[in-house]
């Protein structure tokens, strides 16, 4: 991944990662395991958009936890940004994507509070 337009190529999320990863379990434990993503999820992504410190090693925390949620969701964009959030990091570059974060993590939050667009694919 490069660059943020080429996450905005990428679908919101992947349903069959989500499927594969929580396959076999009750209903309720898969909507236990969205709600759980979406609250941790939110403390994440608040913890980067209200870091200053781009050195913060906080920030390279809550990006790679937020990033490996994500997976686990197959929330495909979220997993890109974080990607090109822990290399601008790195490099010690201060744009940092939050606004591309912050937009993103709502869309996939509206997406994920209705219940029905995961289960209807089931």
């Amino acid at each position: 991944m490069k660059s943020i337009d080429d996450v905005r190529g990428l679908e919101i999320i992947d349903i069959n990662t989500f499927f594969y990863n929580y396959e076999g379990l009750p209903p309720e434990v898969q909507r236990a395991a969205l709600s759980s993503f979406l609250h941790e999820g939110d403390e994440f992504v608040k913890e980067i958009l209200d870091s200053v410190n781009i050195f913060d090693n906080e920030l390279e925390r809550a990006t790679h936890s937020l990033k490996t949620m994500s997976k686990l969701i197959g929330a495909i964009r979220i997993v890109s940004i974080c990607e090109l959030l822990e290399q601008k990091l790195r490099a010690g570059d201060d744009d940092v994507l939050n606004q591309a974060l912050a937009y993103e993590w709502e869309v996939l939050k509206k997406l994920l509070e209705n219940e029905n667009f995961i289960f209807k694919h089931k």
